[in-house]
């Protein structure tokens, strides 16, 4: 995060009416371009790390939590989004 922000810093000392088009003509932009690409994929990474690891972790909860009626399943989907027909809202 800290090379990205020297890198934009950067770009904005070449952008002196902080416009768009200065900043992409800055000599700096591809360097903005290259760190900002390497954080994205690392940010993206970490990110399915935990979906991962909050799956995993649902699933060994589903496991053990017994079903107590036939409404838990419903309830369940509707927490996550799954319940009723595709383009349907759930409740508000």
């Amino acid at each position: 995060m800290r090379q990205l922000g020297t890198a934009l810093n950067a770009a904005t000392a070449d952008a002196p009416n902080d416009t768009d088009e200065e900043h992409l003509a800055s000599r700096a932009w591809p360097e903005v371009v290259a760190i900002a690409g390497r954080l994205a994929q690392v940010m993206v990474a970490n990110d399915l790390k935990e979906l991962v690891a909050l799956h995993e972790s649902e699933s060994a909860t589903d496991d053990v939590l017994p079903r107590t009626s036939e409404a838990a399943p419903q309830a369940h989907q509707i927490e996550r989004g799954t319940a009723g027909n595709p383009g349907e809202e759930g409740p508000a």
